[in-house]
Parts: C-alpha cells; structure tokens; sequence
C-alpha cells in the first residue's frame, strides 16, 4: 500500500488519480499508524516551505517521516515535498525535515540569461 501524506498542503486528488489509474493500491492520510504500516509513501506539496512545515510539524507527521525515513521506508517528495526533505530552505528561512543534506536556494531577482535577457521565474500556479 501506498500512503499519500495529507499534510494539507497538497494536490492530492491528482496523486491519488494517477495511482489508481495504474491500479497501484493507496490511500490519502494523516494516520501515523497508516503511514507506519505502509510500503511506501508519497510526499506531495503545494505552497510555502515555512507554512508546509508549520503544518507538518502541528500534525505531528515532521516526526513520522522521520521515522519512516530511518526505517527505510521509500519516500518520493513532489514538488514542496520535494524541497522540504531537505535541511532547510531559503524560502521563509524554514528549516525543514532534514532527511537528505542540502538546502533549497532563492532565484536571484532579477534573473538573467547568459545572454542578459531578463527571465521569468517559473511559476505553476
């Protein structure tokens, strides 16, 4: 079983969709005994880092994906989720959950090309 975690910061749905398109048993929680008793987890996220792990945190999950991290257990972070395991993050100056070393790091503003064109920042929303 695959957990996918509900830290209210996520595109959940469309993860969840995805999953059960290719008939990949899972579910959508905050559960800590869920989570534990997974195979795997998927670690969404949509937002800011310092609300993602405010949230985490007031959850209590920071501490479970902890846990299932030392574990063993596979984790796949997507987007926020992607940055947050992470030691900490320039946006919002969060620390985050630590599970890898590294730090997410702010675009330069303005942002240049090689050839000094002013580029837009990527943005999904």
């Amino acid at each position: 079983m695959i957990t996918i975690i509900d830290y209210e910061a996520g595109n959940l749905k469309s993860v969840e969709l995805a999953l059960r398109h290719l008939a990949v048993p899972c579910r959508i929680t905050q559960d800590h005994r869920e989570i534990k008793e997974s195979d795997r987890i998927i670690f969404p996220g949509v937002g800011a880092a310092g609300k993602a792990m405010t949230d985490l945190h007031n959850l209590g999950l920071d501490q479970t994906l902890k846990e299932a991290f030392v574990a063993g257990k596979p984790i796949l972070g997507i987007c926020l989720g992607a940055q947050i395991v992470l030691d900490r993050s320039e946006e919002n100056d969060t620390v985050c959950l630590g599970l890898i070393k590294g730090s997410v790091k702010l675009f330069p503003t303005p942002l240049f090309s090689k050839e000094k064109e002013r580029l837009k920042i990527p943005h999904m929303g």
